[in-house]
């Protein structure tokens, strides 16, 4: 279980930074579904690790920028469908999907081994 947490944990950080906010910053288009996706991905994986299993406040806190990022996805994938979609074009399922996959994996961990006090 340890092995895939690191692995989900530079995922997300990766895709984070390279996929979601160094993508808006290169296109100069910025909207708040990838934002909300990118930031709060950044500081999922990030602090997800050690660092949030030292209280019950701080796995609560990691757990809701899960959340958000997750959120920050379904509104991104809302925006290309509603508004960019055409014919031969396709959302970065490839991509987007392993990073959900992964912020759930640390929602499940946070959850699983969260500290009492």
């Amino acid at each position: 279980m340890q092995t895939l947490v690191i692995i989900s944990r530079a995922y997300v950080i990766f895709l984070a930074v390279f996929g979601f906010i160094f993508g808006q910053l290169f296109a100069g288009d910025f909207n708040t579904g990838p934002t909300l996706a990118g930031l709060f991905g950044l500081v999922s994986g990030l602090l997800g690790g050690q660092f949030a299993l030292k209280t019950r406040t701080r796995s609560q806190i990691i757990i809701l920028c899960c959340v958000i990022s997750l959120l920050g996805v379904g509104l991104d994938a809302y925006h290309y469908y509603a508004y960019l979609n055409s014919s031969g074009n396709y959302y970065a399922w490839f991509l987007i999907a392993p990073f959900s996959l992964f912020l759930i994996v640390l929602i499940a961990r946070l959850y699983k081994n969260m500290p009492n006090k």
